[in-house]
């Protein structure tokens, strides 16, 4: 059976809606972490590098805190990263199943599973990374910025949609031994659906996001305002982005239960 797109949007745009207050929550944690290293790095960029001497004390302080701040964020993502997103799915889905739970409860429930997620993470990461290379070898930005960043964000598609329900195989069954297989054993016949929503509902925005930071290129100021809109965009797409995970691996579950 091939998911129904049209009913899959319906059901997150509805369920988002209806729970927008517990879902700003966790987008929140998320997009303030990811907004404060993006606009650092935009800030860094308004100091004059023509003759750094000119602004040796700024310079000190921003890189100085630069460093900081990167050895803090590496930090948080390794420690917590892998849970947190596991914790998005254990409460969305409990938030369908009509539960009350609170999202430290859903974080707690996911005790256990790190080291399942995070060494399947590796994997797809280093995927992602060789994808990026040979799309940066083969379309380089400065010839083409358009051409570079849209196959750079098809092919980046094409790895993320077939682990799509990596995160809710992990954090909602009991068992995570061969979860990779399962996940992708889970959208055999679906791929093209999967594919379609991760460009609309993940990709769509990086991909004008990307493409804006080309054309902004020098303009430091330019960059900081991107990096604001993007990331208030972000906080609004993020929760129904996962939303729209946990709908379909419910869907595709139904489906399995179903089967004769």
């Amino acid at each position: 059976m091939n998911l129904n797109l049209k009913e899959i949007l319906s059901e997150a745009a509805d369920f988002y809606k209806g729970n927008l207050k517990s879902l700003m929550g966790f987008s929140f944690i998320l997009v303030i972490f990811m907004a404060i290293f993006s606009i650092f790095l935009s800030i860094l960029g308004l100091f004059s590098i023509d003759d750094p001497w000119d602004n040796i004390v700024l310079w000190g302080f921003a890189i100085f805190g630069l460093i900081i701040l990167l050895v803090t964020w590496l930090a948080l993502v390794i420690i917590f990263a892998p849970r947190f997103y596991l914790g998005i799915m254990v409460y969305i889905n409990a938030l369908m199943n009509g539960e009350q739970i609170t999202f430290r409860q859903a974080y707690q429930q996911t005790k256990g599973k790190y080291w399942a997620l995070f060494g399947r993470l590796l994997l797809i990461s280093f995927l992602a990374v060789l994808v990026t290379f040979f799309s940066t070898l083969f379309f380089p930005a400065e010839h083409n910025p358009f051409v570079n960043t849209f196959f750079t964000t098809l092919l980046l598609a094409a790895i993320f949609s077939l682990f799509y329900m990596i995160f809710p195989v992990i954090a909602l069954e009991p068992v995570t031994r061969d979860a990779l297989k399962r996940s992708v054993r889970m959208i055999q016949g679906n791929y093209g659906n999967i594919l379609l929503l991760y460009l609309l509902t993940s990709s769509l925005l990086s991909f004008f996001y990307q493409l804006n930071l080309h054309s902004l290129e020098g303009n430091a100021m330019g960059l900081v305002i991107l990096g604001v809109l993007y990331h208030i965009a972000l906080f609004f797409v993020f929760p129904f982005a996962e939303t729209v995970i946990v709908v379909v691996y419910r869907k595709l579950i139904e489906r399995k239960e179903n089967q004769p």
